[in-house]
């Protein structure tokens, strides 16, 4: 077992950490320019969140660690803050963007004044190694770690010992697993580029014959190319002379990348060879131009 001051005594030693009025909670923040400042709390007790709200960073923008010494492995931490933004009239104004801090509980009963001159090394290289990494993963000793949000349940993370890293022990019905695949599946589906469905209408063309399951990804390819260029006009009529185009079809690069498409899909199709298909592509544009400048 290990005395709490003990353990203390070797963060002070290092320096760099400021103590709070008590004494009993020491402060220091990790700073190297083009990065996220790193805030550190060593405690003999759990952190209340409404404390890293004077801090010398916005704890939402900083990486917020808390390392406590707990008598017995238990912690006292309270969540709950005002996130309300007052004026001086104590009016409310906006709300405070929300935080976290990850909180590493060590239980001094377990530990030696070896293990805390280990987690002390540990503690001085935050900065070198972008973050607290428990060195006594992986033993009976290891910490407890907390995710705390304000004003929401205090999250038990679990070790990984093969990266050192947390993760999040979640358990699902096979109702709500099957609910996240599909929604994974929908957001992947609506992720896709125009060019994936037209050339995936193309190929159920090419080896289905199947004009009607083709149209499906057309339709698709068409919703995504008008949503990613902001034109009323099909990528399939970009290139068609009868199409008016504006401005905003030329200036966007819609007109060119669905030259380029047309390009490589007549290429694929094996039409002519490269300086016919290019000629091609050529008078498409010639022909467009004219339209455009007349109008």
């Amino acid at each position: 077992m290990i005395d709490f001051n003990k353990a203390i005594n070797l963060v002070k030693q290092n320096g760099g950490f400021t103590p709070n009025g008590r004494e009993d909670s020491f402060y220091r923040t990790y700073v190297i320019q083009g990065n996220r400042p790193m805030q550190v709390r060593i405690s003999n007790h759990g952190t209340h969140l409404w404390t890293w709200l004077d801090k010398s960073y916005d704890p939402s923008y900083a990486i917020n660690t808390c390392i406590v010494y707990s008598e017995d492995g238990s912690h006292d931490s309270n969540v709950n803050v005002d996130m309300n933004l007052k004026d001086k009239q104590n009016n409310i104004i906006g709300k405070r963007k929300p935080f976290e801090v990850i909180q590493y509980v060590y239980n001094c009963q377990l530990l030696d004044e070896n293990d805390s001159a280990i987690i002390n090394q540990a503690v001085q290289s935050i900065w070198k190694n972008r973050g607290y990494k428990d060195p006594l993963t992986g033993t009976p000793k290891h910490a407890k770690v907390y995710k705390l949000i304000p004003n929401q349940s205090i999250e038990t993370l679990v070790e990984n010992n093969n990266n050192n890293k947390m993760k999040r022990t979640i358990h699902l019905k096979e109702s709500e697993l099957k609910q996240m695949i599909r929604e994974s599946i929908r957001k992947t589906l609506t992720e896709l580029d125009w060019k994936t469905y037209a050339n995936a209408g193309n190929k159920v063309i090419d080896d289905y014959d199947d004009e009607y399951r083709a149209d499906d990804f057309f339709d698709m390819a068409s919703k995504r190319f008008k949503e990613k260029y902001g034109t009323e006009h099909d990528f399939s009529n970009m290139l068609d002379g009868r199409t008016r185009l504006s401005d905003h079809d030329f200036d966007s690069g819609a007109y060119q990348d669905a030259a380029d498409w047309e390009h490589e899909r007549l290429k694929k199709r094996g039409w002519a060879n490269e300086s016919t298909l290019r000629s091609h592509i050529q008078s498409c544009i010639h022909e467009e131009l004219k339209r455009f400048y007349k109008k």
